[in-house]
Parts: structure tokens; C-alpha cells; sequence
């Protein structure tokens, strides 16, 4: 069974957090077997805590448990007027989200590309390409090119550590720079060290 749809809202939700697209459009396919496929593409959603101002250039919903690399052999989904794209690799399901760009509880504001996906009852993501950075006054300090992982649990807690270049920036005319510097927030009341890899991205 092959289904084309617009207007879609595809989450990975728990308790206190969701991300995902709204507003999207689906490419999907079912199998006798039970496998399935489908790739939903859309504005972003991120919701839940104390993220703010969040926003990023593409968002993209996928799971693909079936045999087939969608990614190495596209199909097109055309039904009724209606045309999506599935290009899903095998074995993955997550949410792949480009340039995105958010606030922590006016603690710091991160950009990167990041992938999310559901673990039992909490949302993992990794990312790359990420930055970091806090100010105050004329001053902002933070990281650059660095890595990122985060756990969003369904208590609404969360983990967050990122690594990467050290920056400093003070009264427009002060920079400094160093090997590595990291961000680190964790609310969740335990110690957290934990790799986690999506679509094979490690941090």
C-alpha cells in the first residue's frame, strides 16, 4: 500500500517534550510483511520545557524497516494529484534537523545539525556543526565546530553536553580562543555519560 498526504504533523513525543514537522507532507509505504517506510518533510516543531525561539531551515520525520535503501533508490509517491519523495536509508528512524537554532531557559543559545529519535520514554539527539554561546553585556563566551548530545526526558528534565572550539568575544574588540571548551546542563538529578549515535553520528 503506497499513501501520499500534505497538511501532516509527524512527532516524537514523551510526556513533557515533542519534535517533528507540522504542516508537511508524507510519502509512505506498507508491506504484506508488516515492514514500512516513510519520510515526512515540514516546518519544524520543537515544544515542551524551556526552549525558546526555536527555528531551522529543513526538518525531516523518517523510519524505514522494510529491506529496501530508499536512500540509494528513490521512489515518488504520486496519488491524486499529491507527490512526495521517499528516500529513507535502512534501518533508521529519527528526525533529521538542519540548522537548528534554539534557546535553553535563557541560559544558552545552540545551532547545529542535529538527529533526534525515541528511546523507551525519553528523546535522545546528537548533533554536529554545533555552536554555543552565553553572554552578558558585551561579553559572550561559548564554542564553535563542536559536537552535542542531549536527553530529554518524560519528567521534563533534561541533559545536555556539548564540546568544540573555545570563543570569546568582549566590547567588540576582545576575542580570545583556546583547543576545546564545553557547555553542560543537566537538571535530571543523577550524573549522566552517555554516547549516543544517530544515523552514524556519535558524540
Amino acid at each position: 500500500i503506497e499513501a501520499v498526504a500534505d497538511n501532516v504533523d509527524a512527532q516524537l513525543i514523551n510526556d513533557s517534550y515533542s519534535v517533528g514537522v507540522t504542516g508537511g507532507t508524507l510519502a509512505m509505504l506498507l508491506n504484506d510483511d508488516g515492514t514500512r517506510a516513510f519520510e515526512a518533510t515540514g516546518v519544524l516543531n520543537l515544544s515542551g520545557g524551556d526552549f525558546a525561539n526555536a527555528f531551522a531551515t529543513a526538518v525531516v520525520v523518517r523510519e524505514n524497516t522494510t529491506t529496501t535503501d530508499y536512500s540509494a533508490d528513490p521512489l515518488t509517491i504520486a496519488i491524486d494529484g499529491l507527490s512526495a519523495d521517499l528516500t529513507t536509508a535502512l534501518n533508521v528512524q529519527s528526525v533529521s534537523v538542519t540548522n537548528l537554532d534554539f534557546e535553553i531557559s535563557g541560559f544558552v543559545d545552540i545551532s547545529g545539525d542535529f538527529g533526534f529519535r525515541k528511546s523507551v520514554d525519553r528523546i535522545e539527539a546528537a548533533a554536529v556543526n554545533v555552536a554555543a554561546s552565553m553572554s552578558a553585556g558585551n561579553f559572550e563566551v561559548g564554542l564553535s565546530a563542536g559536537t552535542l548530545n542531549l536527553i530529554l526526558n518524560a519528567d521534563g528534565t533534561k541533559a545536555l553536553s556539548a564540546s568544540g572550539a573555545f570563543e570569546f568575544e568582549g566590547n567588540g574588540f576582545l576575542t580570545a580562543s583556546a583547543a576545546s571548551s564545553s557547555v553542560e546542563f543537566n537538571d535530571t538529578g543523577s550524573d549522566v555519560n552517555q554516547d549516543i549515535t544517530i544515523e552514524g553520528v556519535t558524540t
